[in-house]
């Protein structure tokens, strides 16, 4: 695709909040490299990555576990470093004759643990900004931009935080997009004067920005539906709340969800609560009502 189109946000049809698909690991392979030479889709690429999806296929797991390319640089010369997300570890000089054992590993989710050396990652948030020009022109176009003013105020408000280039994550149609580990937290529909406020209220204050948050690793779309709504009315009434947790009990086509939050009242910190009902009656979830917070007693 191409054209003006293509450089144009999502349509206000498509939900952007329980967008983010079921996966349960990322594979962030470190290339070093500039994303001008990411093929247009790097799990077919030859040489390890080829070599790993073929070995994640194989057991069934292409679909829970997500391989992607990014530009931070490996270690040593013998292979290509791999993070492991959202377990926030490094998998050192990764070769081929490593996929078998790294891939029967993650297959029994470690019980035996890991078959050769690991590292953890650098301390703090790792933030990574889909900017794969050659799978897509809207990742291309808006990726790179946001990547640059990211990188500025992640400086600038001094937060503990490490941003990296990433190929194609899924969802280019809501360019840009990225994805905050550990947490596993996505966003999309982002420009870069938005980047200022992701630095400030997320990665510094640890709240959600629930206009560009499209979902997070591990829950429902029901419930990444429900904490975007939870967090749209908190904002509003307790713009300073210091913690959201969202509990989901879902049936056929409906759900409860319970919201509860920490703010700064009169008295000091207070829990606030809000029950509210969910239904999805074709493709999308839907809030019937808006949450209505108040102190849990």
């Amino acid at each position: 695709m191409s054209g003006t189109a293509n450089l144009t946000p999502s349509e206000p049809d498509e939900p952007l909040a329980g967008s983010v698909g079921p996966y349960q690991q990322h594979l962030a392979i470190c290339t070093g490299g500039p994303p001008e030479l990411w093929a247009t889709r790097v799990e077919e690429m030859e040489g390890l990555f080829g070599a790993l999806e073929v070995a994640l296929r194989v057991r069934g797991l292409h679909k829970k576990i997500k391989i992607t390319a990014c530009d931070a640089p490996s270690t040593g010369l013998a292979g290509l470093d791999i993070f492991l997300l959202p377990d926030m570890l490094v998998l050192p000089e990764i070769t081929i004759d490593k996929v078998e054992r790294l891939a029967t590993a993650l297959e029994k989710h470690f019980e035996e643990g890991l078959p050769f050396d690991v590292e953890p990652m650098a301390g703090g948030d790792h933030l990574f900004v889909c900017v794969h020009a050659n799978r897509d022109a809207r990742c291309g176009e808006w990726g790179p931009q946001l990547y640059e003013v990211l990188d500025y105020e992640i400086e600038k408000q001094a937060a503990i935080t490490h941003i990296h280039q990433t190929s194609h994550i899924g969802g280019h149609r809501f360019a840009a997009t990225c994805i905050v580990y550990p947490q596993g937290i996505w966003y999309g529909n982002l420009r870069p004067w938005d980047a200022k406020r992701l630095v400030a209220e997320h990665l510094v204050n640890e709240r959600l920005l629930p206009e560009f948050y499209r979902g997070r690793l591990g829950i429902s779309p029901c419930q990444q539906v429900a904490e975007a709504e939870a967090a749209r009315v908190l904002l509003r009434a307790h713009p300073e709340y210091e913690s959201l947790t969202v509990e989901i009990t879902e049936e056929s086509g409906s759900a409860r969800a319970i919201a509860r939050a920490r703010i700064l009242g009169p008295r000091g910190l207070q829990i606030v609560k809000a029950e509210f009902l969910l239904t999805c009656p074709h493709v999308w979830w839907t809030v019937d009502d808006e949450p209505r917070f108040a102190t849990d007693r």
